[in-house]
């Protein structure tokens, strides 16, 4: 047992049980919204974690309070093992997550036990939309759980018209911020310990470091446009860290291209003047929500519902996936135009504060999950 044990909920009763399955518990999106609703939620549930690939470091963001258990999936994975599993531990409900979760989402339906399924986006070999072996699976086994959850428009419409679900079974839950961590204001003590100057330029993006985030674009766009006294900051870890390393000294960069590694974000959006993100997929990436509570500009190619989050059509902040001389060109107007970012990034603390609030977030999800655990 890790956490707390031996839970209650608010009422005395015991908390309920819920199991998370899910092909890594990482620090992406999807994970990094489990803790901040694990934190949230305190003793009120249970959660017990099973990652297909053992990746746990998301506990790392749960406060102390919260109750959690580390699971071992069934090696190798399949639907049967997976009821088996649910039968022996008999969870309150089963939550799974997207495609890599698929057949513990089948196994929950021949376990009959309470499923919600969650899907937030696409990996690389998806960008281009979902594979048909992927979209019939989903049609045999997503009708049976109680709610298939969804944090974006784009993928709502996916659920409903692709998979075919039906309308009652669909929720969208934006993703929210706690605008109280992340918050406007410079800090330039950070600049002056990486060594970068008060008045220097600095684009910055935050996230795993994998192919669909197409940081090569990025890289190359930010050569191309020669700034003068910039810096383009990547805050995060991933497979691809070691090319992209190696393609900024192809192209000259050298110290002109900063990799943060693993950081906390926060202290970190406060030294961008821009934040950037050049994805070829994307759904309702939290850390463009954390950019926009930082009271950022934002450039983003036109993955997921990024336009839609922004709500900016008169900026220069969506430019098309590959257009590279448009992000060139957007990346240029950025800086060199301060009193425009200040008054986009005054314009996108307002939208977080107002549509996409943390406390939002968690009030929808405590309905869903008391809706699901509830449902006969």
């Amino acid at each position: 047992m890790c956490g707390v044990g031996s839970p209650e909920s608010p009422s005395g009763r015991p908390a309920p049980a819920i199991l998370h399955v899910s092909w890594g518990f990482g620090t992406g999106g999807a994970e990094v919204r489990l803790a901040r609703l694990a934190n949230a939620f305190g003793r009120r549930y249970e959660h017990w974690l099973a990652p297909l690939s053992g990746e746990l470091s998301i506990t790392r963001r749960f406060a102390p309070g919260v109750a959690w258990r580390a699971v071992q999936a069934p090696q190798p994975a399949s639907a049967a093992a997976f009821a088996r599993l649910i039968r022996r531990l008999r969870p309150a409900l089963v939550q799974t997550y997207n495609w890599g979760a698929i057949e513990a989402a089948a196994g929950a339906v021949l376990a009959r036990a309470p499923l919600l399924h969650t899907e937030d986006g696409f990996g690389a070999d998806e960008a281009d939309g979902p594979k048909a072996r992927r979209v019939w699976a989903r049609r045999l086994v997503l009708p049976f759980a109680r709610r298939v959850a969804v944090p974006s428009e784009t993928l709502e419409q996916i659920a409903l018209n692709l998979y075919r679900l039906p309308r009652r079974k669909v929720v969208r839950i934006p993703n929210g911020v706690d605008t109280s961590v992340f918050f406007p204001g410079r800090n330039d003590a950070l600049r002056a310990e990486l060594g970068i100057g008060p008045e220097e330029f600095v684009a910055g993006t935050v996230g795993h470091l994998r192919p669909e985030k197409n940081l090569a674009f990025l890289l190359r766009a930010f050569a191309a446009a020669q700034i003068p006294a910039s810096r383009l900051v990547i805050c995060g870890r991933g497979a691809e860290e070691g090319p992209l390393g190696e393609l900024a000294r192809e192209l000259g960069l050298g110290g002109r291209v900063l990799f943060a590694g693993e950081v906390d974000p926060a202290p970190w959006y406060r030294m961008f003047d821009l934040f950037v993100m050049s994805s070829l997929t994307e759904q309702m990436p939290l850390s463009l929500l954390e950019a926009m509570a930082t009271g950022l500009p934002a450039l983003c190619t036109d993955a997921g519902d990024t336009a839609a989050m922004l709500a900016s059509p008169d900026l220069p902040a969506i430019v098309p996936r590959g257009d590279f001389g448009g992000y060139v060109r957007a990346l240029r107007e950025w800086a060199s135009n301060p009193s425009l970012r200040q008054a986009a990034g005054a314009r996108h603390r307002a939208r977080c504060e107002r549509e996409f609030s943390l406390e939002k977030m968690v009030e929808r999800w405590a309905a869903l999950y008391e809706e699901c655990l509830a449902a006969k």
